[in-house]
């Protein structure tokens, strides 16, 4: 995939908690993230975590789909994201995009929509290992309370995380 954006592209940094766009929430651009790290979740009866995006890749694919947001992306930390006006009709974005894009969205719905159903736990470690930081605070909004606290008291005492000085937060022990 080229580097050179088409004209109407934009780069933008974003804050930690930062909604990018929600689930259902129409829209005609195109996100790729650049660093840092985005969360994707569904909401339903309660949050489904979809995906944890850190490398570059798009994320964001209403314009191509239905037109409408799939799931919701928030920033965990900081990030940086090139945001893309999407124009049917801009043959140079689509030469230079599309490839990207479809390969991305291919392996996004293959890995994580149609993937096999985890346990909570299983769930929520795929979760901690990818953020390598959190909030317990973070994690109940997407599971249920005692299933956080019963879980990161045992991977704490297990040695896999390290509770930091800040009470609720934890970091994931690196292995040497």
């Amino acid at each position: 995939m080229g580097t050179m954006a088409p004209a109407g592209s934009d780069h933008k940094r974003c804050e930690d908690g930062e909604i990018l766009f929600f689930q259902g929430e129409p829209d005609n651009r195109l996100y790729r993230l650049e660093g840092g790290t985005i969360l994707l979740y569904i909401m339903f009866q309660k949050p489904k975590i979809i995906s944890v995006v850190k490398e570059s890749r798009f994320f964001g694919f209403a314009p191509i789909c239905t037109g409408y947001h799939l799931y919701n992306a928030e920033v965990v930390g900081a990030a940086r994201v090139e945001i893309f006006e999407y124009d049917p009709q801009d043959h140079a974005f689509l030469d230079t995009y599309y490839a990207g894009i479809f390969h991305d969205l291919k392996q996004f719905c293959r890995e994580k929509l149609w993937g096999k159903p985890e346990t909570e736990e299983t769930e929520m470690w795929r979760l901690v290992s990818d953020l390598k930081a959190f909030k317990e605070s973070f994690l109940v909004r997407f599971f249920p309370f005692q299933t956080v606290i019963s879980t990161l008291k045992t991977w704490v005492s297990e040695g896999k995380l390290q509770q930091d000085q800040s009470k609720g937060s934890y970091r994931l022990v690196e292995e040497r």
